[in-house]
């Protein structure tokens, strides 16, 4: 017997081409759990991400010598199953898990979106009656729920009541997800534990998509968290919350359609994202301090941001840019960073940069220099793609908004070019200095235009 340092939750499921579902969605749901994953499929689904062609199944002989070997090297701390075709899938299970005696969750899997069949209805009631004993978590939705109980759900009142006598039928806890119940501005998946007697409410924001997959993550980051020890409970919560997490940075399937796909790497790939970032704009700004002497004739006079947000989709808000707290100033005729870069450091440059976003996402930074005509012509003579807007255009209730003035101003300088520019003139206004924002890739594209503006425009006086 093989123990690794993490434990290992076997996974008994179909294989989803799209990869958005099935147990590929599952290895990586348990991956970034920080849980091994080793797999039984069950079948092979012939589908796009948004229609079943074809089922083909695994025969159970194949389904055994994969278990007998998989199983002969790894200690099994939790299964976890999806679409299950036969009874003989059953009843691999059954002795799997009775031999482990470890946690079993169950995601009863009865159709595709498109309506196909993928486990028939009495392989589902077949399981119940096999292994209703044996699951400590099953995890319908709604229609599925309905399904196994024979009862009818219009509120959420109903979803309690058929939890409680799911639970019944042998499994310790059942987690119906909400999403398919439209009562409300609000997702609720409901929790019964027949084991503490617990009924849990979790509430997520109704996104007004409909996902691909997210019952099969839902159900494996439930796996993965008994797998790694946690009650029950403990377990659903923390799932939920990282089911957020991938819901909020989701894949769209198509421009202009309903639906999308969970993006079960957000949690890994945002925090990595987030690094890389701030790792970006501290060396931008080590190289901008290097020729302070240079670029310090750029500094404003409400002194200088330089800013980089995460890529799409991690890029929200100004929370999810990076500047400098207090700014950049000049100093004894050099620049100086007031402090180490930070997320939500800036709000004026940060919008700035979201706002271009929008347009071109490959855009991510930006930074504010002084405004003067002489520059203005630099700017030109360098190349520099240039629009600009005037705050006199600016619209009463986009004034009356806070924060809503330079988001205004970048889209319509980008409107009036059909572009994201190199540079955008803000004339200001009574109050308000004008500026210039200089727009790049990243933070080190972005000072590195810096310095060569600056060069031109000190050589030239």
């Amino acid at each position: 017997m093989i123990t690794l340092n993490v434990p290992t939750v076997l996974v008994v499921a179909g294989f989803d081409p799209s990869c958005g579902a099935g147990y590929v969605a599952d290895v990586l749901t348990c991956r970034i759990v920080g849980v091994y994953a080793v797999v039984v499929p069950t079948c092979i689904v012939v589908q796009d991400l948004d229609r079943v062609y074809a089922v083909y199944d695994v025969d159970h002989k194949v389904q055994r010598e994969i278990v007998n070997s998989v199983t002969k090297c790894l200690e099994i701390k939790c299964i976890k199953v999806g679409v299950i075709r036969s009874r003989h899938c059953v009843d691999l299970v059954r002795d799997l898990v009775t031999e482990l005696k470890c946690p079993l969750v169950v995601d009863p899997i009865h159709r595709a979106r498109d309506g196909t069949t993928l486990t028939p209805l009495e392989v589902l009631q077949y399981l119940l009656r096999e292994l209703g004993s044996y699951i400590t978590v099953l995890t319908p939705n709604i229609e599925e729920a309905e399904l196994l109980s024979g009862r009818s759900i219009e509120g959420i009142d109903d979803v309690v009541e058929v939890a409680k006598y799911l639970t019944e039928l042998g499994p310790r806890a059942v987690l119906i997800k909400g999403g398919h119940l439209p009562t409300s501005s609000k997702v609720i998946d409901v929790l019964y534990d027949r084991g503490s007697g617990v009924v849990k409410f979790f509430e997520h924001t109704r996104v007004g998509v409909k996902f691909h997959g997210i019952g099969c993550v839902l159900s494996s980051l439930v796996a993965s968290h008994l797998a790694k020890g946690m009650g029950v409970v403990d377990a659903v919560e923390a799932s939920t919350s990282l089911l957020d997490t991938m819901i909020q940075y989701s894949y769209p399937i198509a421009l202009g359609t309903e639906y999308s796909v969970v993006n079960v790497l957000a949690p890994l790939e945002r925090d990595a994202l987030r690094y890389r970032v701030l790792c970006s704009v501290k060396c931008a700004v080590e190289l901008l301090e290097r020729y302070g002497d240079v670029v310090s004739c750029l500094v404003p006079e409400v002194q200088m941001n330089l800013v980089e947000a995460l890529p799409h989709p991690y890029a929200k808000s100004i929370q999810d840019v990076v500047g400098i707290p207090g700014r950049i100033v000049r100093v004894g005729g050099r620049v100086k960073a007031v402090s180490a870069p930070d997320f939500g450091a800036s709000r004026h440059v940060a919008r700035a940069v979201l706002t271009a976003m929008k347009f071109n996402p490959e855009v991510r930074s930006c930074a504010n220099i002084v405004y003067c005509e002489e520059l203005v012509r630099v700017l030109k003579e360098l190349g520099y793609r240039i629009s600009s807007f005037n705050r006199a255009e600016e619209p009463e209730h986009v004034k009356a908004t806070e924060g809503a003035s330079i988001p205004w101003g970048i889209e319509t300088a980008i409107k009036k070019v059909g572009y994201v520019p190199d540079a955008v003139i803000d004339y200001g206004d009574w109050g308000k200095e004008p500026h210039i924002y200089i727009f790049g890739k990243d933070a080190g594209d972005v000072v590195r235009k810096l310095i060569e503006v600056a060069r031109k425009w000190k050589g030239d006086q």
